[in-house]
């Protein structure tokens, strides 16, 4: 059985500390391929912060019948 872990940062804060942390550590690696796999992750987490942002937005609305 799975045991769901409970978070107490929202989820834009716990992207936000991703990438900063992750950016932080991308720019102390040299050139290679965990540098490039960890730019990768933090351009998927960019992409989730603008969806998540996108899809929060007061300006969605529901389809109308």
């Amino acid at each position: 059985m799975c045991i769901r872990q409970r978070f107490k940062k929202p989820f834009q804060e716990r992207l936000s500390d991703f990438i900063a942390d992750a950016s932080a550590k991308a720019g102390s690696l040299p050139d290679g391929r965990e540098r490039d796999d960890l730019l990768n992750k933090i351009d998927t987490a960019h992409a989730a912060a603008n969806l998540y942002k996108w899809a929060n937005s007061p300006g969605l609305q529901s389809p109308k019948k």
